[in-house]
């Protein structure tokens, strides 16, 4: 199931409907044990699609959806229903984002920020807050059909390998020739 696209608020994340539809459904089945696990991926936009150049909805559907701590969407009689525990927090989302819209002169910033020891030893609130502050303005931009998006770049430089990947080797390589670590 796929959440975060641009258009939802945080009342489409809280599944009262879905609750509401599995309870019904509970009360119908007699002498069944079903289980149902769902699994929720949050929209970030990709460069071929067609909502490419659209915005990011940063909704912490970790939030909404794991109330208290628990992965339980419903138990009942016959149904039990709850969530895979790797839902995306949005600190990870903006990342994702900012790689598939990294522009060539974007490079080192995203390997400076998301690849600095320091960073990835925050908390996801303090790595979100960075983020935000410093690349909030392109993160969010909803660019205009047929421009040149930053991805279009950066998969064409990595000739369509993991960008994550590439940018994570490129910096450990430089960091290593220079006798520095990443601190």
């Amino acid at each position: 199931m796929i959440i975060g696209y641009p258009w939802e608020n945080e009342d489409d994340a809280k599944l009262y409907e879905l609750k509401e539809d599995i309870s019904k459904a509970d009360k119908k089945v007699r002498e069944k044990d079903i289980r149902i696990t769902f699994s929720f991926s949050h929209f970030v936009p990709s460069t071929f699609t067609p909502m490419e150049w659209e915005g990011v909805n940063l909704i912490d559907y970790n939030r909404e959806l794991l109330h208290k701590n628990s992965r339980t969407i419903y138990r009942g009689v016959n149904f039990e229903c709850w969530t895979l525990p790797f839902i995306r927090t949005p600190y990870a989302i903006l990342e994702e984002v900012l790689i598939e819209r990294g522009y060539e002169k974007d490079v080192d910033i995203i390997q400076n920020v998301i690849f600095n020891k320091k960073y990835t030893t925050l908390k996801a609130n303090q790595k979100k807050e960075i983020l935000l502050k410093y690349l909030s303005s392109y993160i969010f931009k909803r660019h205009n059909i047929g421009d040149e998006l930053a991805t279009n770049y950066i998969k064409r430089m990595y000739n369509n390998q993991n960008p994550a990947r590439v940018l994570r080797n490129n910096y450990e390589k430089y960091m290593n020739e220079k006798g520095m670590n990443n601190e």
